[in-house]
């Protein structure tokens, strides 16, 4: 019988992290507003390169979700109308040619 005389090392599972849209996003905006290339803030995130492209195109479509700092509500106040104000609008409207 032959004998084994070395061993071979067995390598475990890739385990896959999985990114919230929050650090997709995040990544993403690294990549927009940093000077640095998409391969070095990737490779600093322990992502693949090809994976943050794809993360890009989701953000420029919309897809990645709307931060609360993108997005804010405005105040509004809504005033009383005059009869004088809603005369003219009934008027305008009735002197617009049929189409």
């Amino acid at each position: 019988m032959d004998r084994v005389t070395g061993f071979t090392e067995v390598k475990a599972a890739r385990k896959y992290r999985r990114r919230t849209v929050d650090e997709k996003r995040e990544i993403v905006e690294e990549t927009l507003s940093s000077g640095r290339s998409v391969e070095e803030i990737a490779r600093s995130h322990e992502v693949n390169a090809n994976q943050v492209f794809d993360w890009r195109k989701q953000y420029l479509k919309g897809r990645l979700g709307v931060d609360g700092r993108e997005c804010a509500l405005l105040p509004v106040t809504v005033n009383e109308v005059n009869e004088s104000c809603a005369d003219e609008a009934g008027d305008r409207s009735s002197e617009r040619p049929l189409a």
